[in-house]
């Protein structure tokens, strides 16, 4: 080796070896987590949730909470990292019997049993799905500042609203109306998790706490504590503790939902009917039939491809639409890979199914019928024939705007907190038309708010979050290879676990010295007089 290149590897050996700046930090860690018990009706959707955290290629480790008294808990396998703790759905005190206990409790068992070290914890659902990567940069996150989504139905925070409960609540008047997903530091975490747990259990037992919550579905405190106690149980917790919410309407989205602009929403929350055409989906419809990953296995429904809706590329009802089948194609790609790479044998598509779907626009809630025979083809048809082109025309040049009312409606929020009537009946001030809002009507985050910060006494005020332009697109051909064999989909998992490493500022100047003094190394040697001499020797 020429002696200029011994030297140019010993002074990047040097430098390579040579102490980090202490003010160049290293990029925050993170860990996914989310609860489940130990069912096939959660098995699935764990694996939706684990096939999308790979296919976005999320950075850091991704760990399924399984409450579970089974012994050998059924579907541990599913989820490589699964953490295993006893089921809490029964209170062992009180017998109260409430499955929301185990959110609070698995996650307070896991972080004082597995001793995770990652810096940011996401805290997600599993009836959830990635749409894009997320780092702790391009949400914003800090110490102290955890991100999660608005919950406006908590209504039980505000003053005026009696639960009894709050006067025990240190700093309850500090409590946001946030729930859906958190990215929290770790160290809040740790001490939120035993009190979201402790306040959960206040609020169940405290009949003077169930009225005045927004639950919907208690009669008001009069049919038993509500549902959200668990939800409240969390929003008590983080008041106590101190953690000041950066509240987020972007992150995570409802299918069905008109998107915020990209890259978001990161995240999609299938908790609620939707459709799209013809395809429709409701988890509930697969509760007690639902075994997806016991084999041979079991395939979920292909939906169609963006490029076969019925509304132009570009408009705004195409990109709701194509966000919603996100969703669909997740998991119709999840268990079929399951079927061939855990059972052996990849599936068939199942038979398309078609169904009409119609919208109560007085609460947003969606209810399907499956069609059968000639009315399903003749749906299918129809979509696949163009039978939509009216429908495009009339995308662009009609908005629906019921009152002129809606301009008011939209400017104070109304458009985020009464969505299945504003998102219907007032299109263009929420700005869903080709035309945009006016400007005094637009709704509070538009045109591109990703972040509000939100007090209960006060209208949810705008903030930018630093976005990082790290999104990885493109890069599902490094972590599937994706074969067609028929109908079928084969995909084979390639996941490096060097997958998300970035190089620091000290290692990318380091590399760079090195590349240089090889090039100049080598250039020399090549074109030295000595080498000159040589080449016209051989020749002569």
């Amino acid at each position: 080796m020429p002696r200029e290149m011994k030297t140019s590897l010993i002074i990047g050996a040097v430098l390579w070896a040579w102490p980090v700046s202490s003010d160049e930090a290293p990029m925050p860690t993170l860990h996914t987590v989310f609860s489940t018990e130990c069912n096939p009706y959660f098995d699935w959707q764990s694996l939706g949730l684990m096939y999308s955290h790979r296919k976005v290629q999320q950075m850091g480790g991704f760990t399924r909470l399984m409450a579970c008294d089974k012994n050998p808990p059924p579907g541990v396998h599913i989820v490589p990292d699964t953490h295993v703790h006893p089921n809490y759905a029964v209170h062992p005190r009180t017998k109260d019997s409430y499955s929301p206990y185990n959110k609070p409790y698995s996650i307070m068992h896991w972080l004082q049993n597995v001793k995770p070290t990652a810096d940011y914890i996401i805290v997600l659902d599993a009836d959830m799905v990635f749409r894009k990567a997320i780092t702790a940069a391009m949400l914003g996150v800090e110490k102290g500042r955890p991100v999660s989504a608005h919950y406006g139905y908590l209504i039980g925070i505000f003053k005026e609203n009696f639960m009894k409960v709050k006067e025990r609540v240190p700093n309850v008047n500090k409590a946001q109306q946030v729930g859906g997903f958190t990215v929290m530091h770790r160290e809040d975490l740790e001490q939120v998790a035993p009190r979201w747990l402790y306040w959960t259990e206040e609020v169940r037992q405290d009949p003077q706490s169930w009225s005045n919550t927004g639950d919907i579905f208690n009669a008001n405190g009069k049919s038993g504590p509500p549902w959200i106690s668990e939800m409240y149980g969390y929003v008590f917790a983080c008041a106590e503790v101190g953690v000041n919410f950066k509240v987020s309407n972007d992150v995570m989205l409802y299918p069905g939902y008109s998107p915020p602009p990209e890259p978001w929403p990161a995240v999609l929350h299938y908790g609620i009917t939707y459709n799209v055409d013809e395809y429709a989906f409701d988890k509930h419809w697969y509760m007690g039939r639902s075994d997806f990953t016991t084999c041979p296995g079991r395939v979920f429904n292909k939906p169609m491809l963006p490029e076969e809706l019925s509304e132009e590329p570009g408009t705004v009802e195409h990109r709701r639409k194509t966000v919603a089948l996100t969703v669909a194609q997740s998991l119709y790609e999840a268990t079929k890979w399951w079927s061939g790479s855990f059972c052996g044998e990849t599936l068939p598509d199942p038979p398309k199914q078609a169904y009409s779907c119609s919208k109560d626009v007085s609460n947003g809630v969606v209810s399907c019928q499956e069609l059968k025979g000639k009315q399903a083809e003749e749906l299918m048809l129809q979509r696949l024939r163009g039978g939509g082109s009216q429908k495009k025309h009339e995308s662009h040049e009609s908005c629906t705007e019921i009152s002129n009312d809606c301009c008011g409606w939209a400017a104070t929020g109304e458009c985020d907190n009464n969505p299945g009537f504003m998102l219907e009946k007032c299109q263009k001030s929420c700005n869903l038309c080709s035309v945009s809002c006016q400007e005094d009507c637009c709704p509070p985050n538009t045109p591109a708010a990703h972040s509000i910060e939100q007090s209960p006494s006060s209208v949810p005020k705008q903030e930018e979050i630093e976005t990082e332009t790290q999104f990885v697109d493109a890069a599902v051909q490094e972590l599937f290879g994706v074969h067609a064999e028929g109908e079928g989909v084969q995909v084979e998992l390639r996941a490096a676990a060097g997958l998300h490493s970035k190089l620091s500022f000290r290692e990318s100047i380091v590399l760079a010295f090195i590349a240089g003094s090889l090039l100049t190394s080598l250039l020399m040697h090549t074109f030295s007089p000595r080498k000159k001499l040589q080449r016209h020797k051989n020749r002569t």
